[in-house]
């Protein structure tokens, strides 16, 4: 059976109630005031500088080691076994486009250019006697075909009369067999005349093919020698700076050496 509580007791539980109620917010604002400390700065104001901020480019400048080199440079290499005749821009020189840097000797290849005209000349030539030589053989073996067919066309002829003769008994057998034999020789002279013309014909057209084959190989190395020629003078495809110059006149240079580099400093990159 429940019974009343004394006004004692209740004023203790009251009491140990608001202990514990004071406890807690005491524990909470001590933690409060604990982790406010450990957040505060430890720079004293005396020691902060301030400043008013102005417009502008923000600009910094920090230390460093390295190499500053340009985006893009032309690297020159020889074209020709040549040597160096002249030198138009040295290095630190500006230079636009298609400007020539230096200039190679050409009198070896220019001495080859011309000895391959002249044999270039001369193959020519005897193409064309060749085509002759061939309208001329053809026409004599033609002449000498339709002389053979002539030839059969008169023995085929006696050889029929010699048939008549024997046939009414007024022939000889030996002469019926020697135009039969007539007649099958120039048969097979006819044939291989045939063949000879063929083979003749095909021969000289090997080598005519052969002949203009050689023509045609002469005129690439023409033209290759000639667009060396005009590299030997050596030019810049981009404007720019020369970085560096083969400026050593009279100097050896062979193909794919480096002779001029040239580079283009608008624009750089930073290279450790």
């Amino acid at each position: 059976m429940d019974r009343e509580l004394s006004s004692s007791q209740i004023r203790k539980e009251k009491f140990v109630k608001s202990l514990k109620y004071f406890a807690i917010g005491f524990v909470f604002i001590f933690a409060i005031l604990f982790f406010r400390n450990l957040l505060r700065s430890s720079v004293k104001k005396s020691q902060i500088l301030t400043a008013v901020a102005e417009i502008g480019d923000i600009e910094g400048a920090l230390t460093a080691s390295g190499i500053v080199v340009p985006e893009f440079e032309q690297i020159i290499s020889s074209p020709i076994e040549s040597k160096v005749e002249h030198v138009f821009y040295r290095s630190g020189e500006t230079v636009h486009l298609d400007s020539s840097i230096l200039k190679l000797n050409k009198e070896t290849i220019q001495n080859t250019m011309e000895q391959l005209k002249d044999e270039l000349a001369l193959k020519i030539n005897r193409k064309e006697q060749l085509k002759l030589k061939i309208q001329r053989s053809l026409i004599d073996l033609s002449a000498q075909y339709d002389i053979n067919k002539l030839q059969i066309k008169f023995l085929k002829s006696k050889l029929d009369v010699q048939k008549h003769l024997n046939k009414i008994g007024v022939g000889i057998r030996e002469e019926l067999n020697q135009a039969v034999l007539n007649l099958e020789i120039s048969r097979r002279e006819l044939e291989q005349l045939e063949k000879r013309i063929d083979n003749e014909k095909k021969s000289l057209d090997a080598d005519l093919t052969e002949l203009e084959l050689e023509i045609q190989i002469q005129k690439k190395t023409i033209r290759n020698l000639d667009r060396q020629l005009e590299l030997a003078n050596v030019k810049s495809d981009k404007a720019g700076v020369i970085t560096w110059v083969n400026d050593d006149i009279g100097a050896t240079v062979h193909p794919g050496d480096i002779i001029a580099r040239v580079a283009d400093l608008s624009s750089l990159s930073w290279s450790c």
